[in-house]
């Protein structure tokens, strides 16, 4: 451990350990650390804490990252761009990213997802048991068996695919899609086209929704406050319309189906055991 002054550039505390092939850190670094075989660690303007264990092969934060910490196998982790917070555990490629990220990527067992302050694409695959993106996301899309799916704050484009549990969108999210196996599928906020297919248990959509899909055994099909078209198809044992829906279509094996308030167009075909209207 060393500290020591070279012209304008002051490092606190700076540690490497083991078989790091090259470790620079620059400009303000207070506390630096590289454990664990990392090849490559590089942190400059003004980081305060920068810590990587375990593998990292590529560790670099610039632009005043305050808290950059990479741990267990990390292959790549990069925060730029003013980011306060930038956290990889547990064997995910690229974590955390906060204020202004443009590209967020998450991969391989996630834990923990969060993704905040107009982050442009967001995307999280392979396990992921929480997810969450806020503050302007314009592409949001999760993969492969994740739990717990948010998007809020203006999201333009929001997708979730494969085993997602619970998946929830408010905040103005133009698109909404949902698929494979979605238990929980909410989207609430002015959201102009919402879709789900693939066995989704649960389906509501509130607050001005326009457009409003569920496809492929879709357990309770829920839609409220001014959806204008509303339609139910493959299964769908419980299908429920109220306020002020334009359009309702529900067919393919639906047992039970109700609209209330004001709905002006309301058919149903396929076997529909109970129509209430």
């Amino acid at each position: 451990m060393s500290t020591y002054t070279s012209g304008q550039h002051q490092r606190y505390k700076h540690v490497a350990r083991g078989g790091c092939r090259v470790h620079i850190a620059r400009g303000g670094c207070r506390v630096h650390i590289a454990r664990g075989g990392c090849r490559v660690h590089i942190a400059r303007d003004g980081c305060r804490v920068h810590i990587a264990r375990g593998g990292c092969r590529v560790h670099i934060a610039r632009d005043g990252c305050r808290g950059h910490i990479a741990r267990g196998g990390c292959r790549v982790h990069i925060a730029r761009d003013g980011c306060r917070g930038h956290i990889a555990r547990d064997g995910c490629r690229v974590h955390i990213a906060r204020d202004g990220c443009r590209v967020h990527i998450a991969r391989g067992g996630c834990r923990g997802h969060i993704a905040r302050g107009g982050c442009r694409v967001h995307i999280a695959r392979g396990g992921c048991r929480g997810h969450i993106a806020r503050g302007g996301c314009r592409v949001h899309i999760a993969r492969g068996g994740c739990r717990v799916h948010i998007a809020r704050g203006g999201c333009r484009v929001h997708i979730a695919r494969g085993g997602c549990r619970g998946h929830i969108a408010r905040g103005g999210c133009r698109v909404h899609i949902a698929r494979g196996g979605c238990r929980v599928h909410i989207a609430r906020g002015g959201c102009r086209v919402h879709i789900a297919r693939g066995g989704c248990r649960g389906h509501i959509a509130k607050g001005g929704c326009r457009v409003h899909i569920a496809r492929g055994g879709c357990r309770v099909h829920i839609a409220r406050d001014g959806c204008r078209v509303h339609i139910a198809r493959d299964g769908c044992r419980v299908h429920i319309a109220r306020g002020g829906c334009r359009v309702a279509l529900p067919w393919g094996g639906c047992r039970v189906l109700i609209a209330r308030g004001g709905c002006r167009g309301h058919l149903a075909k396929g076997g529909c055991r109970v129509h209430i209207a």
